[in-house]
């Protein structure tokens, strides 16, 4: 997989709605190849956030919770519209241009692949293209050298990236974003049972969010 190349992110501006919108309305969805192999909060984490480390029997429901307020957040169906723990994504395209547009920021690593006129799938050489990185996505851009292989035309989907988003390990996600989790974690933990038009988010969760939220509301 090739290297990523960092661009400066600004922070987006607070919102105080959470409606989800399309990432990329022109592009199909990417589809996970890897989810993350730990989750940001862990259960001791959130247990001392809720107060609940003197008993252990509602571990099992805590860490669910804590599962569904990272989902909230996390990938392509989540409010940031970014990963947070390093995962694999693969995004497809319907054939060559100047640059290939990915869904997330963060990109550390990618591999194009292609299928060709023979019906064959090939791999691009890394050597051909860069990843860079940038506040509303990243891409993938083709260096001079690159001549556009020829593509086959049975296949609606031809072309398509592997790569790896996040910020890394857990304890690589920002404190702000961990602490949003484990409130909205929290916040279902204490109202489970309650109905009516009880308030849906925490206080303070969009502020928490804001500075690295890249999906307009």
């Amino acid at each position: 997989m090739a290297p990523a190349h960092r661009s400066r992110r600004r922070p987006c501006s607070a919102t105080a709605t959470t409606t989800r919108r399309p990432i990329r309305p022109d592009m199909v969805p990417p589809v996970r190849i890897t989810g993350p192999a730990q989750s940001p909060v862990s259960l001791d984490q959130i247990k001392k956030h809720a107060r609940a480390v003197d008993f252990s029997d509602d571990d099992e429901h805590m860490e669910a919770l804590v599962n569904a307020a990272v989902a909230y957040c996390d990938g392509y169906a989540g409010i940031l519209g970014r990963c947070l723990v390093e995962q694999v994504w693969r995004q497809d395209h319907e054939m060559w241009k100047a640059s290939l547009s990915l869904p997330f920021p963060d990109v550390s690593a990618a591999m194009v692949k292609y299928f060709g006129a023979d019906g064959a799938e090939q791999t691009l050489d890394a050597g051909l293209y860069e990843i860079v990185n940038a506040e509303r996505g990243s891409k993938i851009v083709f260096k001079d050298a690159f001549s556009r292989p020829s593509l086959d035309s049975d296949r609606e989907l031809p072309v398509s990236v592997t790569f790896t988003a996040g910020y890394g390990a857990p304890e690589s996600v920002p404190w702000s974003l961990r602490v949003a989790i484990m409130q909205l974690a929290t916040h279902w933990y204490e109202q489970r049972g309650i109905t009516g038009d009880a308030e849906t988010l925490p206080f303070a969760f969009n502020a928490l969010i804001a500075p690295y939220r890249r999906v307009a509301p």
